[in-house]
């Protein structure tokens, strides 16, 4: 075996150090959020965190080494490792050989499952009884999403504080063997969670077992019946509590006294005022059998054991010792510092219920206080030692869940006593420290004594032909007293010695050489002798050389020296190592290769090899040395290079001046102390500056620039190579830089931000460039505006101005900046001149303050009817809001001023001017900081005037039952003219100068206007009046006085039909009687005289004519198409997709207010019913213009002398009579054909009514129109 430590630390020790922190492996294992797989480091930080913290290699060393370089209360260098690292690294080797890991890999790992299993194997054995009654205790199973292998089983047990070989051994009997099989060719045994919680439950008892054959044990059963029922009173079916009772089961807790829980240990608990009472069988067997879904024992082994239980004197309260009202244990005897788990309940009544004995406090919310603590109670307080009144071990309790687990350890018995009782105890605290009240009745533990446990290993420290020096870990388990002793013992050959140690290590002497002995050890306390442990055998060793040790490892290395560390040789007595470095290995072996061979004293562990040469590879290899000789030469290192050593001096280091810059040159060292150069350090220093400072920079090769510095300045540099060893010598040359430009002044500031007074200052640049300066240049840059350079500016005499060097350029005053704009932002700049050139610019922004507005526009003049509008757009306001406007009216001639008036606005009206006269204005604005200046004088203006009164309009022929045409001649008018308005109505109604309310009114851009909606036979006057800038007109005279028509045209008998039905389907259903689908001639006559229809006297012959013209083939009736064709010019004005948008701009001066508004109304309608609606709603039509002119006859109506009479008829023809028009429009409509066409069944507006050939745009315009 390696020789690794004199005394590591145990595995079992380990395993004690995890547990002195946690309560169970599964809880360490939890709260270290520890990996399935580990490394070293990993590993070593779970087994000891109070250790200093170490991180991974930064090299592939091996982990031995790794651990050799851990520092021991925090001391550098150490010689080896502590106990504790060396028992981790001892765990950590022999899990990397059981998993066939090497562990000199960097990235050597180890599972979990085995460190577990390795830490298991010093735990406490049990059986299986006792491991599931703590399980169930604790709630602690086993997981309920697969089934569990074998591995996974162990694992279970081992988390729980459970031995390995226990857990095999149980798994064995839990899931037996069936098949014939080879083990090899077995299929995997696999342990349901289910099978598992119910043979814990029902069955712990298991075949073959040392416990199996033992009766059931009352500690055991009340476990199980609180597992499984929750409370005695659910499982035994005991009586609910009587209320005259009630009064007295609640009594209040004892509050603890100034002496604190000891004062309440010796009062005995308040005796329930309960009935006492055995249990009978049927309440045994009711318990036994378990619930539905949780069964506990089978029923014949139910029925046998509570036939047993129910013969037992004890009554209720005092069947089970391991059960107080609110805590409960697995058994009442436990060893010293022994892990206790304690289950406690906080519900209303415990764990007995409402049947069972009374509990110390009842209520849904007990006075547990913020930190309640379960701990140890002396049972007698008389005994010497037990001042404080409670134990050191103690647990604290979350004081909101109904029920939980708590872990103690066991008091060690003071003063040697074999036995002593306890009390477990629930107290409320506030604080976890300071008990306040009992809660809970008192739970008797025994902690008993017991001769120690033996040692878990022993160690071979040393050994000679004729000696064997052995040492072992101390007793994991004292049995709660001093270890007094131990006691050796060594077998050769049925030979045994007895030898005695105080403590290890031991020598033992006068062996026999090359001989194995068989040794164990056990310890004595004053109780006895513990058991023996388990035997070792070690070998005496043969008078030889030490064998050959393994490779030293190379810690660090220097230019001329390097440290190495080993592992000792086992087993022999070293006197001294030698330790041999060589440059180059012989092809026999490192044992014939020369070298440097230096010793160290045989018991260290690590020295410092020196004389090494620099930058050169070397290996090395130890040998060890005792009185028969020197050993064997071990291996070689693997090749290390020694530091290199600090390069030579650079050489032929020049430096030459450009500027204010130096270049500076040299050649690389001849020497570079092995080690190729990697920069060059160069360092900066002035020779004439009074506090010069150094400038250190860093290049590549040679050249280097070195800029930044002061013109026509001498400078000293310096130049050292550097290597992977550092910084050589420095080689030192001078050089002096030329004149250049001076850096930019310093200290640019300025003063009075007012726009007229703006006062810059500066200071002299701090570097001149070598040559003093001459002058200063100052330029001035504002937003959208060029740039203003001021001429050159001398320097200022400092004497001349009573000042220092220090004193502000500029004048003694500063320089004065000419007149800004105000509110704005500036910025100023200065450069310095010398005879180098221009300095770089000293820049400063200043933003100016307001200042007066500025110089308006001349204003905008508009004229009105004995009035001039003036409008002007805002000046800059210079930085202010403007406030005010003055203006100034003048005639334009002598520009004699005659109105001066100051507005808000920019806008104002001047009236009462004489309209014969030009005016002119101008005007000037005003902000916080006064008035801006005046503005240029206006164009001259004079104030317009209204058109002249219109000549009478002219009444045409073209008339109408219903409607007039007149046209007139435009009146005159300085400007053009924009509407005219038109009044049709009874000579009397009209007042001058004012139309009535009577008759009808349309506007129109035009020169004629075609009025609708009159009274047949009624005679008419028409007057107008013309709209400029300047105003309406006067009204005109009235024209000749004009009559319309008697009877009434085709075209308005059948337009009312179809205003008054609104659709042409519509009347045709109307005229259509019988519903044969064709207008008799009798119908149509009949219908169209009705009076309903508002149609006036129409005669007899003259709806003959109509039904003739509609009756194309004379056959006496009238099909649909056939009756539509009267409609024609009717359903025809439904307004095409662009008449909307034409028609209104074309329009809507023809229309009145009503029908204006109606026609916004009906917007939403479509296309067709807009048109029909229009003709019922409208009572005036505006003629539209004719040929190409549409576009342009707003603008020549307005300007024509007199309305030709093409304009109205789109022809050259004269016009006709009434009876000639009707006479064409008849012969036009007779000729159009169509196809007869059965009457549809829908409306007119459906789509299943072909399109009338009579309804196109394309239709010629009728005479009567």
């Amino acid at each position: 075996m390696d020789f690794i430590s004199p005394l590591p630390v145990s595995v079992g020790e380990l395993r004690q150090r995890i547990l002195s922190r946690w309560c169970t492996l599964e809880e360490a294992v939890q709260v270290a959020q520890l990996p399935d797989r580990l490394t070293y480091f990993e590993m070593r930080r779970f087994l000891c965190e109070d250790a200093p913290a170490l991180q991974g290699p930064s090299s592939p060393e091996p982990v031995a080494l790794a651990l050799l370089s851990v520092p021991e209360e925090c001391e550098l260098p150490v010689t080896q490792p502590s106990r504790l690292e060396a028992g981790i690294l001892k765990v950590f080797i022999k899990l990397c050989k059981d998993e066939q890991v090497d562990p000199a890999q960097c990235n050597a790992f180890v599972s979990r499952q085995g460190l577990l299993f390795e830490l298991s194997r010093f735990a406490a054995r049990e059986g299986f009884r006792s491991w599931s009654s703590r399980a169930l205790l604790t709630g602690e199973g086993a997981p309920v999403d697969s089934d569990l292998s074998e591995d996974a089983f162990c694992e279970v047990v081992v988390r729980q504080n459970g031995h390995l070989e226990d857990a095999q051994e149980w798994f064995d009997l839990l899931c037996p063997s069936t098949s014939t099989a080879k083990p090899s060719q077995a299929p995997a045994k696999l342990l349901e969670p289910a099978a598992l919680t119910q043979q814990a439950l029902s069955w712990p008892k298991l075949p073959g077992a040392l416990d199996a054959s033992e009766p059931w044990q009352l500690s055991e059963l009340v476990v199980r019946l609180v597992s499984v029922w929750g409370d005695l009173t659910a499982a035994f079916g005991l009586d609910a509590v009587k209320e005259e009772e009630a009064s007295t089961r609640g009594a209040s807790p004892a509050r603890a006294s100034k002496d604190g829980v000891k004062s309440m240990a010796v009062q005995p608990a308040a005796p329930a005022v309960r009935r006492r009472r055995r249990l009978t069988t049927r309440q045994w067997l009711r318990a036994l059998r378990g619930k539905p879904g949780r069964l506990l024992l089978s029923e014949m082994e139910a029925r046998t054991e509570s036939e047993r239980l129910a013969l037992l004197p004890h009554t209720v309260d005092r069947l089970f010792s391991n059960l107080s009202d609110r805590l409960l244990v697995t058994k009442n005897l436990w060893l010293p510092d022994e892990l206790i788990p304690v289950r406690y309940s906080l519900s209303e009544l415990g764990f007995w219920g409402c049947g069972g004995p009374a509990p110390l406090a009842v209520g849904r919310k007990l006075p547990l206080g913020r930190r309640p603590f379960i701990t140890f109670v002396p049972s007698q307080p008389e005994l010497a030692g037990f001042e404080d009144s409670t134990h050191p071990s103690r647990a604290l309790v979350s004081p909101h869940v109904a029920s939980g687990v708590a872990w103690l350890r066991a008091p060690k018995p003071p003063n040697g006593a074999e036995l002593v009782s306890w009390h477990l105890q629930l107290f409320s605290s506030e604080d976890g420290v300071t008990p306040l009240v009992s809660v809970s009745q008192p739970l008797l533990i025994q902690v008993m004594s017991v001769p120690p446990a033996p040692p878990s290993e022993i160690i071979l420290c040393d050994q000679t032909p004729d000696s064997l020096t052995l040492s072992w870990t101390e007793s994991l388990q004292d049995g709660g007293l001093e270890v007094l002793h131990y006691e050796l013992s060594l077998e050769l050959e049925d030979a045994i010695s007895i030898n005695h140690a105080d403590e290890p290590p031991v020598t033992i002497t006068e062996l026999e050489p090359e001989k194995t002995y068989v040794c164990c050890v056990r310890a004595i306390n004053s109780l006895g002798a513990g058991p023996w442990s388990a035997t070792w055998s070690f070998k005496t060793a043969d008078p030889c050389a030490p064998p050959a040790l393994r490779a030293p490892y190379v810690v660090q290395v220097g230019t001329s020296q390097a440290f190495l560390r080993w592992v000792p040789v086992g087993g022999f007595r070293v006197s001294k190592y030698l330790m041999k470095a060589l440059k180059a290995v012989s092809a026999t072996g490192p044992e014939n290769a020369d070298g440097v061979i230096q010793m160290c004293e045989g018991d260290q562990m690590d020295m410092l090899f020196t004389d090494l040469s620099s930058f050169t590879p070397y290996q090395f290899c130890i040998a060890a040395c005792n009185s028969q000789g020197q050993g064997p030469w071990s291996n070689l290192t693997p090749e290390v290079f020694t530091e290199p050593d600090l390069p030579g001096q650079a050489e032929d280091v020049a430096c030459v001046a450009e500027r204010a810059s130096l270049c500076v040159t040299w050649k690389p060292p001849k020497d570079e102390g092995g080690a190729s150069v990697l920069e060059y350090m160069l360092r900066v220093k002035s020779m004439e500056l009074d506090n010069p400072q150094v400038l250190e920079m860093s290049v590549g090769n040679s050249p280097a620039w070195i800029s930044g510095l002061f013109g026509n300045c001498s400078y000293r540099i310096s130049v050292a190579a550097r290597n992977a060893a550092g910084l050589g010598c420095f080689v030192d040359v001078e050089g002096r830089t030329a004149v250049v430009p001076p850096n930019a002044p310093r200290a640019l500031e300025l003063f009075c931000a007012e726009a007229d007074a703006v006062i810059v200052r500066w200071l002299p640049p701090g570097n001149d460039g070598g040559s003093p300066v001459l002058n200063y240049v100052v330029k001035v840059a504002g937003p959208d505006e060029p740039e203003l350079e001021l001429g050159c500016l001398a320097h200022p005499d400092p004497k001349a101005a009573g000042g220092t060097e220090k004193s502000a350029a500029g004048g003694p005053g500063g320089l004065q900046l000419p007149a800004l704009r105000g509110a704005t932002a500036y910025t100023v700049r200065v450069h310095a001149c010398n005879k180098a050139g221009t300095s770089p610019a000293a820049e400063v922004t200043v933003r100016t303050g307001p200042t007066v507005p500025g110089v308006p526009e001349p204003p905008r003049v508009s004229r009105r009817p004995g009035q001039l509008k003036l409008r002007w757009e805002q000046p800059e306001d210079g930085g202010s809001p403007v406030l005010q406007y003055e203006v100034r009216v003048a005639l334009s001639g002598d520009l004699t001023i005659l109105a001066q008036l100051c507005v808000e606005g920019q806008e104002v009206k001047l009236a009462g001017l004489e309209p014969g006269c030009s005016y002119c204005a101008q005007l000037r604005a005003r902000n916080q900081r006064g008035w801006g200046a005046w503005s240029r004088w206006s164009a001259p203006r004079s104030p317009g005037a209204v058109p002249g009164r219109p000549p009478a309009p002219r009444p045409l022929l073209q008339r109408t039952a219903r409607s007039l045409l007149a046209e007139w001649d435009p009146p005159d008018s300085d400007t053009p003219l924009l509407e005219y308005e038109v009044w049709c109505g009874k000579e009397e109604t009209f007042c001058h100068g004012i139309a009535p309310a009577e008759g009808r009114r349309t506007r129109t851009s035009r020169t004629v206007a075609k009025m609708t909606g009159l009274a047949p036979s009624s005679q008419y006057v028409f007057r107008v009046r013309a709209l400029n800038v300047s105003g309406w007109s006067p009204w005109s005279a009235p024209s000749d006085p004009v009559c319309t028509m008697d009877a009434q045209s085709s075209e308005e008998i059948m337009s009312a039909v179809f205003r008054h039905f609104g659709t042409v389907g519509a009347a045709f259903r109307a005229f259509d009687r019988d519903r044969d689908g064709l207008v008799s001639r009798e119908e149509f006559v009949t219908s169209l005289g009705l009076t309903k229809y508002r149609l006036g006297l129409v005669s007899l012959e003259q709806r003959a004519h109509l039904f003739c013209r509609a009756d194309r083939g004379g056959s006496g009736f009238l099909s649909y198409p056939n009756f539509a064709s009267l409609f024609g010019r009717a359903s025809s004005r439904r307004p095409h997709r662009r008449s909307f948008s034409q028609d209104t701009s074309a329009s809507q001066d023809g229309l009145c207010g009503p029908a204006r508004a109606g026609m916004r109304r009906w917007s939403q309608v479509t296309p067709q019913c807009l048109n029909e609606r229009l003709q019922q709603a409208s009572c005036i039509e505006v003629l539209a213009c004719s040929g190409s002119q549409s576009g342009s006859c707003n603008s020549s109506r307005a300007s024509s002398p007199a309305l030709r009479r093409t304009d109205v008829e789109g022809t050259t023809q004269p016009l006709r009579d009434r009876a000639d028009l009707e006479n064409r429009d008849t012969l036009h409509r007779c000729c159009l054909t169509c196809s007869p066409t059965k009457l549809p069944t829908m409306d007119y507006h459906g789509e299943a009514l072909p399109a009338l050939p009579l309804l196109g745009a394309a239709r010629a315009p009728t005479p009567d129109r």
